[in-house]
């Protein structure tokens, strides 16, 4: 029947139908070899013939693509759509052309249509839901792209090696996005769902696919300080996979980590025996020497891995030089260990385990070299559980160093979370939050500090700093006379204990405090503690007094000596001194300086009947200062205690 159809058939149309097949089939092949002028040059010769033969458009539609002419091949692909919109290839086509041209959502609802179609077949639905897959892989929808990916393995197991490929691949890009937000427990999950997945598929691709997606949940566990799940599955991979050399080396890095020798001894001999694997084993040899302390034998074993991967890209040879570094400084060869460990940073080496960052970490402080300090000490303490309150405190040292307080802030709090009852942290602590002028957070990380430790000699100074800032003076000249107390040869705390006991009027304290002050410092003496000598002294023996001052202007550098006593003997107005007061390099040191003179020039009418110039004078000090100035404090306390 057919023949006798054809044989009825007009002689041109024949050969028009001959032509159309031959040059499109040369045209197939053309593009099959990736010869893309000649796919094309034949597509051509067949649209001369048959302007509307689908299949030319459709491959028309590809070469312009594969050519970079995505526009072209989109106008191609409607024309062809014109004459036949229900073909579900040429839909496909024109998500995919849409996706190049990056309209992913007009791709994407064209592809939900194309799935929703009747008529479409189950091949049909594995193109769509790859190259849904694919779009959302590319605008990052890790979850969208798995699911697309999953439904065409679902669909048909044997057949969707590719998709099972793509669909791993989602799952691990979500667990990066994952790891980058530092939500471990759903980068784990996705990678469960790619074990899932590939759980039921036979061959040697899809167990080459396990074992590498088990591997990257060991590195994501390890990576996380979980370090017993990642043996746990480590042991199970080996146990299934004797000879997998990779799965073994992470097994015995994970034990040389947790101090685990014994474990790292039942393992080692299989890399030992591979002589491609001889720096990993010295490197293990290495290592097990060190925990038993056999220091020279180590140390061989590191220089034997140096002068093995000597001009090799070898990343081992960070990690010699770093524990070659160990072994010196257990040899007592400070300095040679500190140069090989700072060499092995400067090299690459990075910390795996919280001791190894905190080994670095150490060198590098003490070197000065903060900024190479905080992104190891962070990469560790940041990304793992079982990161210490040492590392943390070494984090939060970095940070202050760098003067970054809040980062350091943060470093002492998650220290001090892990254990509260640290008193270098909790000092370390109330010094940022008092320099961050959170004074009553600072009052209590020192006091909670100083109840753990309550012969501490340095923190009842900073304590009644904070006491003093916070204008609580009686408590400030207790912690200041505890430190005083301790520190008898220190001129500061000294003089700073006489100026608390003058102004809460212990007059009785302020002497001795004051002597000691004055048998410290002979040349030269702080204006602040000639001020002062002066306050105490002029009410018992004014002329006496005003004699002492007067020699002591004469001989002290400084002019405002010079200034106060012309004001205590009627030479100089109150103006005069305040004038001269305010000449400073900066508004804040002059004002620095108007508050303290207008405190002092106060205290000269201390005891004098009429008051009200005193008040003027404290108030000028109070409106001048700012609560760091302890004339400040001062000023303010005695106002407060004159109303």
């Amino acid at each position: 029947m057919v023949s006798l159809l054809i044989l009825c058939l007009p002689l041109h149309a024949i050969e028009r139908a001959s032509q159309v097949e031959l040059f499109h089939g040369i045209a197939e092949g053309n593009y099959l070899i990736g010869d893309l002028n000649g796919a094309a040059s034949s597509v051509e010769q067949v649209l001369r013939i048959d302007p509307g033969y689908l299949p030319a458009l459709k491959l028309k539609a590809r070469v312009l693509l594969d050519q970079g002419d995505a526009k072209a091949s989109l106008k191609v692909v409607e024309y062809a759509s014109l004459r036949a919109p229900k073909d579900i290839e040429l839909q496909l086509l024109k998500a995919l052309l849409f996706g190049h041209l990056e309209q992913r959502d007009d791709a994407i609802e064209i592809i939900h249509g194309v799935l929703a179609s009747p008529e479409i077949t189950s091949e049909e639905a594995q193109n769509a839901n790859q190259l849904l897959g694919l779009l959302r892989m590319a605008e990052g929808n890790w979850d969208a792209a798995a699911d697309a990916f999953r439904a065409n393995v679902l669909a048909n197991p044997e057949s969707a090696k590719t998709s099972l490929t793509l669909a791993s691949e989602a799952y691990l890009e979500k667990a990066m996005s994952a790891i980058e937000q530092k939500e471990i427990d759903a980068a784990l999950a996705s990678v469960d769902a790619a074990l899932e997945l590939t759980a039921n598929h036979g061959g040697e691709d899809a167990f080459k696919e396990r074992t590498a997606l088990q591997l990257t949940r060991v590195r994501i566990l390890s990576r996380s300080g979980r370090l017993d799940q990642a043996i746990a599955d480590l042991q199970t991979i080996t146990g299934q996979q004797a000879d997998n050399l990779e799965a073994t080396i992470m097994l015995a890095s994970l034990y040389a980590t947790l101090d685990r020798w014994d474990s790292l001894k039942g393992i080692i001999a299989p890399i030992q025996a591979e002589p491609a694997l001889a720096d990993i084993a010295l490197y293990l040899d290495g290592r097990l020497a060190l925990s038993q302390e056999r220091v020279g034998t180590a140390r061989a074993k590191f220089e034997d891995g140096l002068e093995l991967t000597k001009g090799s890209q070898s990343t081992l040879r960070p990690s010699f030089h770093f524990y070659r570094g160990i072994c010196l400084g257990r040899l007592d060869r400070a300095d040679e260990a500190e140069a090989e460990i700072t060499k092995a940073i400067d090299l690459g080496f990075r910390p795996d385990s919280v001791d190894e960052a905190i080994l670095a970490g150490e060198v590098l402080l003490r070197t000065g070299a903060i900024e190479q300090a905080i992104p190891i000490l962070e990469a560790v303490a940041l990304n793992r559980l079982d990161a210490s309150t040492k590392l943390w405190n070494l984090l939060g040292r970095a940070h202050r160093a760098n003067g970054n307080p809040a980062l350091a802030l943060s470093a002492f709090n998650a220290s001090l979370k892990v254990n509260p009852r640290q008193v270098n942290a909790l000092g370390l602590r109330g010094s940022l939050l008092r320099q961050l002028n959170d004074l009553e957070g600072a009052a209590i990380d020192y006091e909670n500090a100083l109840s753990l430790d309550p012969e501490n000699r340095q923190l009842p100074y900073a304590l009644g700093l904070v006491y003093f800032q916070l204008g609580l003076l009686p408590e400030a000249k207790a912690q200041v006379g505890l430190s005083a107390e301790a520190a008898p040869n220190n001129p500061g705390i000294q003089l700073l204990h006489a100026l608390l006991d003058y102004a809460i009027n212990d007059l009785a304290m302020t002497s001795p405090g004051l002597l000691r002050y004055h048998g410290l410092v002979q040349e030269a003496p702080n204006a602040t503690a000639l001020y002062l000598s002066y306050a105490i002294s002029a009410p018992v023996d004014h002329a006496g007094a005003i004699e002492t001052l007067r020699k002591a202007a004469a001989d002290h550098p400084s002019e405002s000596v010079k200034k106060y006593y012309a004001y205590c003997t009627g030479q100089a107005t109150r103006k005069e001194i305040l004038d001269h007061a305010g000449f400073a390099e900066t508004p804040e040191q002059a004002r620095k300086q108007i508050c303290a003179a207008a405190y002092w020039m106060a205290q000269h009418h201390r005891n004098q009947p009429d008051s009200s110039t005193y008040r003027e004078l404290l108030d000028i000090a109070v409106q001048f200062g700012n609560p760091d100035l302890p004339e400040y404090q001062f000023a303010q306390w005695a106002t407060s205690k004159s109303d």
